[in-house]
């Protein structure tokens, strides 16, 4: 009888490594909810496509449901996503609003003062909006109160900027792994041989839209943060424009299929992924359009710029 040789003691981690693994995790834990409200439903879904779940469970591993530009959130323009301000100013930690974060912290569950009420801000941005009647509201607000709040954690650290609005990102903490300076995944366009992708969001999205009322620019544009310098030098983040541009129209080269699916309500899987198949088929018919109109504008000698928006 052999017996195997003892295995030899794992080496521990490196700062790095565990630094990775940490900043992993956490970008999983901030996307993980869309997913998992996708999964309640997946029977029903399933049911209104005619496909087995299995089936539905394949087609959600290559959909990017409602996702950030792929520069980042916040401080940055144009199609290629260039940053404002050198430093990412306007990004990071120091973008949540410092009343929001305390009550956070505080468990605080009223209602009162809704701009700063975790209960409040849950309910109209990231919850059910005209639906609340219709749901276990204390069950989420205790879900949102299991969040660990501090610069290790949500919202992360910061770091003084000469840049409007004078905070720029840290080095720890969620929403700085979602600054520009850390978050940049448009090199996804550049995949080749890749699966088909359908990008799913909602145009009454006040999240992840062409307006975010979680943009330091846009609240500045409507003068709820002082001293905004103008669009000329921080404009409010066109996510749409970001992310459906030359990140797609690459993808658009690079891969079977790329659809754009535009729904005119909060993206909610159950009424948005109902009329899938049907839209599916359209806006892929429309994408193979828009690279063609590309392709025809950059051979004629047009910026990539000028190219996209002629597409």
């Amino acid at each position: 009888m052999s017996v195997a040789a003892p295995s030899a003691p794992r080496a521990p981690l490196t700062a790095d490594q565990r630094n990775s693994f940490v900043a992993a995790f956490l970008g999983w834990t901030m996307d993980a909810f869309d997913y998992f409200l996708v999964v309640l439903v997946y029977a029903e879904i399933a049911k209104d496509f005619g496909v087995s779940l299995e089936r539905m469970a394949f087609l959600t591993t290559v959909t990017l449901i409602n996702p950030v530009s792929p520069y980042g959130f916040g401080g940055s323009h144009g199609v290629d996503g260039r940053p404002c301000t050198p430093d990412w100013a306007g990004t990071g930690g120091g973008t949540a609003a410092p009343d929001f974060v305390r009550r956070l912290a505080e468990r605080d569950a009223g209602s009162d003062e809704p701009l700063s009420s975790p209960r409040e801000v849950l309910m109209t941005f990231f919850g059910p909006g005209p639906n609340r009647p219709n749901v276990d509201e204390d069950f989420l607000v205790a879900e949102l109160f299991t969040t660990t709040v501090g610069d290790d954690h949500y919202p992360g650290d910061m770091t003084a900027s000469e840049h409007w609005p004078n905070v720029a990102p840290g080095s720890r903490g969620v929403l700085n792994s979602m600054s520009g300076t850390y978050y940049d995944t448009s090199a996804f366009g550049d995949v080749s041989d890749a699966p088909p992708i359908t990008w799913l969001r909602g145009t009454a999205d006040q999240v992840i839209s062409e307006r975010s009322m979680f943009d330091l620019a846009t609240l500045g544009e409507l003068g709820a943060v002082p001293g905004w310098p103008g669009a000329d030098t921080m404009p409010r983040q066109s996510v749409n424009t970001e992310r459906g541009s030359r990140v797609a129209l690459k993808k658009r080269r690079n891969t079977a299929d790329w659809a754009a699916l535009i729904r005119t309500k909060i993206l909610c899987p159950a009424l948005s992924l109902r009329h899938l198949a049907r839209d599916r088929d359209m806006c892929h018919d429309s994408a193979a359009k828009r690279w063609k109109r590309y392709e025809a504008a950059r051979e004629a000698g047009s910026s990539e710029e000028e190219a996209i928006a002629s597409a």
